[in-house]
């Protein structure tokens, strides 16, 4: 059947072209709008982001050590308006870090050589506003990779310092000599003198320039360090000026000396007072010092970024004392002994842990910045893994099982003691480590040079340097002919009576009663011992010198404790410590009771898990945490 079409005329052909031509139509229309919008959006984003200038900053490669490297990436801006702002992230490659409103550095430790870092800064901003990224690509330096430099004609002149510097060009170091800036730093006063240079001759191997700085505001500086800040392979570079064959010494007719070191070259006022760095040792959770004199130092003091005086206390050379770091707040201080400051010339940045506090610890950096020692403390709340607050030692193991008296034997006992200690510190949230969790010797099954192993890898001595561990605590069983009964707390000689002492009164509290010695020339107080012997003229003064007159005697605690009890044993007996560490732990050891004496016998198979509870409430209240039954 044919169909008929009335009133018009139908024209298939032109009606589907009316159909693309509107579908054209249309669809631009939406492109339009959609362009539009975005432009309007985008116009109004900008109205509304923020603009926040963010300057980066990359040291040179601070570890001198080859197969090392360590890397201060900074960032720094102007203060934001605080009520404008929640809060600033910061992210370096996948890690977040936030930061209060009002903060207005950053400074983080890159250690991969030859490596490519993404840092990206985003303020955020309070209401409609939206944050502003700055992003950027930051590529460290391969290992040990430095700028080639060195300086001659040093002269200061009419309160300028004056001399003539040579840098190296190499393919893989690009230096873009216009964006030169010469600073000397005087950190203590916060203040610096920006200088001048002139290009004297360039080639394609070197450029060399001369340099003028104005010193003369910075008189009463006892240090003052010199800085070269430049764009290095598109990236701003802060390093210090160096030469390994300055001569140094006194400046002809000047109040200064030249120093140079790992830290860079320095200017030393002969007439401010000052103390030289010699070493240092961590002890548990402080910093002992060495400044290579006789002088007593009396007290400490520790000056913030703003110069403001946070700490000033008594310095005490009781190994658990002298600098207290556990409670210091985040922030970099200058440090100072009896009000002077501490000069070095070294290249220091070494990392110390304090132990968890309800889920945070201070990671405390001890480091050389212009000439000055400083610390540097955050606010962590994980550690490496490889470090550990406790290191809980079940005496014997092994080959040796210790004392034997029925059905008990030494080492069994003690690993269960350890295991239950163990598991109650880490109610508490500390990290706690067992130097062996079997009944071997911690240096592995088989050993039996019982005079060696110890220090060995995993041995219970070398765990204490290898985990970076705090605290230790030794646990015991004794005997002797049956006679003796009740529990013994040693410490050590370098530290006061404090813990051995709590864990004494904790013991007694839950029934075990001290074999209390009144006559006994250890006793520091009921049932706490410090066993030692006299150093001086004996064979260890020739062998290692003595820094006490009296040394510990028992090994656990001598040679856990680092320099400062004076360990000496690991450098023998294992290769891969040339040198002795400079941390270590406070180490306790404890005789429980005399598993010979039959009441102590009854007593210990009765009562060992209150008394290993009692050592958790002693060595927690110590340590500033809050107990929990």
């Amino acid at each position: 059947m044919k169909k008929r079409y009335r009133n018009y005329n139908y024209y298939p052909n032109k009606r589907r072209k009316r159909v693309k031509i509107n579908k054209v139509r249309f669809t631009i229309f939406i492109l339009s709008c959609v362009l539009i919008l975005g432009v309007i959006g985008f116009g109004f984003k900008m109205m509304l982001t923020d603009k926040v200038e963010v300057s980066v900053e990359l040291t040179e490669d601070l570890n001198k050590e080859e197969g090392e490297s360590l890397y201060e990436l900074s960032l720094w801006w102007e203060a934001l308006k605080i009520d404008d702002y929640k809060e600033i992230q910061i992210t370096v490659n996948d890690e977040v870090y936030i930061l209060d409103a009002d903060a207005t550095r950053f400074d983080i430790d890159l250690s991969n050589p030859d490596d490519d870092y993404t840092v990206t800064f985003k303020a955020k901003r309070k209401g409609l506003f939206f944050s502003k990224k700055v992003k950027e690509v930051i590529h460290t330096f391969a290992d040990n990779e430095t700028i080639e430099q060195s300086i001659s004609d040093v002269e200061i002149e009419e309160g300028n310092l004056i001399f003539t510097h040579h840098l190296q060009k190499s393919n893989a170091i690009k230096i873009d000599t216009k964006s030169i800036q010469y600073e000397a730093i005087d950190v203590m006063n916060q203040t610096l003198s920006e200088g001048k240079y002139t290009i004297t001759d360039e080639d394609k191997n070197e450029v060399v320039l001369r340099v003028e700085i104005p010193i003369e505001d910075l008189k009463g500086a006892p240090v003052v360090a010199l800085k070269m800040v430049t764009d290095i392979n598109n990236h701003q570079l802060s390093f210090s000026i160096q030469d390994k064959n300055l001569d140094t010494g006194a400046l002809k007719g000047e109040d200064y000396e030249l120093s140079s070191g790992l830290a860079g070259i320095i200017l030393v006022n002969k007439d401010a007072e000052h103390y030289t760095y010699k070493n240092h040792q961590f002890y548990a959770e402080s910093l002992h010092l060495n400044i290579g004199t006789n002088e007593e130092i009396l007290t400490y003091q520790l000056v913030d970024a703003a110069r403001n005086l946070t700490v000033d206390e008594a310095y005490l050379t009781d190994g658990n004392m002298a600098i207290k770091l556990a409670n210091l707040k985040e922030g970099d201080y200058v440090i100072k002994l009896n009000n002077l400051p501490v000069y070095t010339d070294e290249a220091l940045n070494e990392v110390w842990y304090c132990v968890m506090r309800n889920g945070a610890t201070n990671q405390v950096t001890l480091k050389s910045e212009n000439g000055l020692l400083y610390l540097k403390v955050q606010l962590v709340h994980e550690v490496p893994t490889d470090v550990y607050d406790i290191l809980i030692d079940p005496g014997h193991g092994g080959l040796d099982g210790g004392t034997i008296a029925g059905e008990l034997t030494e080492a069994n006992e003690a690993l269960k003691l350890s295991k239950y200690i163990a598991g109650r510190l880490e109610d508490h949230g500390l990290k706690v480590k067992l130097t062996r969790t079997e009944d071997v010797d911690p240096a592995g099954p088989g050993k039996s040079d019982y005079g060696k192993s110890p220090f060995y890898d995993e041995g219970r001595v070398e765990q204490v340097y290898r985990y970076q561990t705090k605290y230790m605590i030794s646990n015991h069983l004794n005997s002797f002919d049956g006679s003796l009964e009740g529990f013994e707390v040693y410490s050590s000689v370098v530290t006061d009576d404090d813990w051995s002492s709590r864990i004494a009164t904790s013991l007694k509290s839950a029934g075990q009663d001290p074999r209390d010695s009144i006559k006994s020339e250890f006793r520091i107080s009921e049932g706490s011992y410090k066993k030692c012997f006299v150093c001086r003229e004996s064979s260890y003064e020739e062998k290692y010198g003595c820094l006490n007159d009296t040394l510990d005697y028992l090994y656990i605690i001598r040679e856990t404790g680092g320099l400062l009890s004076q360990s000496s044993e690991l450098t023998q007996h294992n290769k891969n410590y040339p040198t002795i560490p400079d941390y270590g732990a406070e180490t306790i050891l404890i005789e429980y009771a005399y598993l010979d004496n039959s009441k102590d016998y009854r007593e210990w198979t009765a009562n060992w898990e209150s008394w290993g509870e009692a050592i958790v409430k002693a060595t927690v209240e110590y340590l500033g945490i809050k107990y929990k039954k």
